[in-house]
């Protein structure tokens, strides 16, 4: 019965430690966003470990002052991850996480002066104790405790030498490559790469986001859109950089069909849908934009077609939908053409070019 016990708890403790270190793994991954909860199960299964790692060390350590000091050692560790759960997850004065942090050299500096202790009880008899001048390690203990709890000296221990290099966050200010509008850019999704050209020269024109989508008339087809999305955005961040951009342009996932772009449309002041069989002026619309007290800058959504252009049922729905139908003129563009030219358009006419 006593070996089928002892494997039961072996493969226990393997257990607990392994989805420890998952959750470990699982918390650095990009994806989690706030680890919080999970990390503090993680901090409660070491708490577990070392609370059942003490009782054992009671009921199995036979020599009475190895065992008081060997059951202190886990105390400590307990104690440990204690003051860091505190600190980190439930904490939240300033002051009160600065102290938990000094608190962790209680453990630090206890934790290896019990250590001697309990080897020096190794192998002796119920009778022994411990020499006179082993007492002063307590008090260098406790001093040291006491200094770093009632002052800040010992932070200079994590001083970087006079040689490194300094840094101080200030306050930002406007970047003058951005223009003042917000213009979100709705592609059909051309075939080939023509998107990569819409993306690239888009971003040098000033465009913050692209939104691709398939449309009744679309030649392409969905297929590793995922993978796709990732060669995108690399682009659009190239982009940035070489133009000067004071933003990252972002180029979101496709939409499925034209009612999902139509839904997308409540937070823009202004839709603007490219037709081929033309609308209203462009300029006018513009002009008739009105400013925003706060000072943000105004949301343009710019929406133009694929290959095949746009259905009359989604023109007609981009209206309902709050739309204003514009042209670019009497020439019918390209679908990589088209986008280009009414960024390049919109720019000049809100003063982003000149």
């Amino acid at each position: 019965m006593k070996p089928k016990k002892n494997t039961i708890v072996i493969i226990t403790v393997i257990l607990v430690v392994m989805t420890a270190f998952a959750i470990r793994l699982v918390n650095r991954m990009d994806s989690v966003q706030e680890p919080v909860m999970t990390d503090f199960i993680r901090i409660t299964l070491h708490i577990g470990l070392f609370t059942a790692w003490g009782f054992s060390l009671f009921h199995r350590i036979i020599q009475k002052n190895a065992r008081h000091f060997l059951c202190g050692i886990a105390f400590l560790m307990v104690l440990w991850l204690c003051f860091k759960a505190l600190k980190y997850y439930i904490v939240t004065d300033i002051n009160a996480a600065r102290y938990l942090w000094y608190l962790y050299y209680l453990p630090l500096l206890f934790i290896p002066l019990f250590t001697l202790f309990a080897a020096l009880f190794l192998g002796k008899t119920e009778n022994y104790r411990l020499p006179r001048w082993t007492k002063l390690l307590y008090f260098f203990a406790v001093l040291l405790l006491v200094m770093v709890m009632t002052n800040d000296c010992h932070q200079f221990v994590f001083r970087f030498p006079e040689d490194a290099v300094e840094f101080s966050v200030e306050e930002g200010y406007p970047s003058t490559a951005e223009p003042n509008i917000t213009v979100t850019l709705y592609a059909g999704y051309p075939k080939q790469d023509k998107l990569e050209e819409i993306i690239q020269h888009g971003v040098e024109l000033g465009c913050a986001r692209f939104i691709p989508f398939f449309s009744r008339y679309c030649v392409a087809a969905p297929k590793k859109e995922e993978q796709k999305n990732t060669r995108y955005n690399r682009i659009a961040a190239e982009a940035a950089k070489q133009c000067g951009r004071g933003i990252l342009p972002k180029v979101c996932m496709p939409l499925k069909n034209f009612a999902a772009v139509c839904a997308d449309w409540a937070q823009y002041d202004l839709v603007l849908f490219f037709y081929e069989c033309g609308g209203e002026s462009l300029h006018t619309l513009l002009k008739q934009l009105p400013e925003k007290d706060n000072g943000d800058c105004l949301k343009i959504a710019v929406v133009t077609g694929s290959e095949g252009g746009f259905a009359a049922e989604e023109a007609q729905a981009a209206a309902q939908a709050g739309a204003k139908t514009v042209g670019l003129g009497p020439r019918i563009l390209r679908c990589e053409t088209a986008p280009l030219a009414a960024l390049s358009a919109i720019m000049t006419l809100t003063g982003n070019l000149e």
